[in-house]
C-alpha cells in the first residue's frame, strides 16, 4: 500500500515532450486563448472518434498538435485499407474491361504485397501482424464483398457543413470531412 506505480518509459517520454512543448509556448498569449480550437472547425471521422474515445488525447493531438507515434494497430489498419482499396480498383478495372474479376486469392496476394511495402529496408516481417492483415482482408472479401455489384467509385470525399446553436449566422459554418471507401 502507498507505493507509487512505475511509469513506462514511452509514457514518461510522451509526458516530457508535451511538457517541453507547453514551455515553448508564447507567454504573451493568454493561457485560455493559447490552447483553444479556432472556429470554424473542420473535423474528420478520426477527429470525432478520437474525441469520443478520449477528450484529453484529442486535446493533446488536435489542439496542442502533439501526437504519439503510430503503433502496430495503425500500421495494420493502413495495410488492410490500402490492400482493400487496391483490390477494389483491380475489381473495378476488370469489371469495366470484361476481364476475370479478382477474388479472395488476389486480395491475399495484394495484402502481402502492401504489407511488405510498409517494412523499412532490412526490417523483419511480423508474422502475427501479417497473418492478422491477411485474415481481415480475406474476411472482408468473403463476407462483405458481392461480386455481382458494380463498384462505382472508390475513396470518394465529401464534406458536410453545419452550424451550432448560438453560432453567429454570419460566421463561416463548421465542416465535417469524410471519405467513403467504396460506392
Amino acid at each position: 500500500a502507498g507505493q507509487i506505480p512505475t511509469v513506462p518509459a514511452e509514457v514518461r517520454g510522451y509526458a516530457e515532450a508535451l511538457q517541453a512543448r507547453l514551455k515553448e509556448a508564447d507567454p504573451k498569449e493568454s493561457e485560455t486563448a493559447r490552447y483553444q480550437l479556432k472556429a470554424p472547425l473542420t473535423l474528420s471521422y478520426s477527429n470525432l472518434s478520437a474525441y469520443k474515445w478520449c477528450p484529453a488525447c484529442f486535446y493533446c493531438s488536435y489542439v496542442l498538435g502533439y501526437s504519439a507515434e503510430s503503433g502496430d494497430e495503425q500500421t495494420l489498419g493502413q495495410v488492410v485499407h490500402r490492400a482493400l482499396e487496391k483490390f477494389y480498383r483491380r475489381f473495378q478495372e476488370a469489371d469495366s474491361e470484361g476481364e476475370r474479376l479478382p477474388g479472395v486469392d488476389d486480395a491475399i496476394a495484394i495484402t502481402r504485397e502492401e504489407y511488405f511495402k510498409f517494412l523499412a529496408e532490412g526490417e523483419p516481417a511480423d508474422e502475427k501482424m501479417l497473418d492478422q492483415a491477411l485474415s481481415q482482408v480475406a474476411l472482408a472479401v468473403t463476407e462483405l464483398h458481392e461480386p455481382n455489384v458494380q463498384v462505382l467509385e472508390l475513396e470518394s470525399s465529401c464534406a458536410i457543413s453545419y452550424r451550432c446553436g448560438g453560432q453567429d449566422p454570419e460566421a463561416a459554418p463548421h465542416t465535417i470531412r469524410t471519405r467513403i471507401d467504396r460506392i
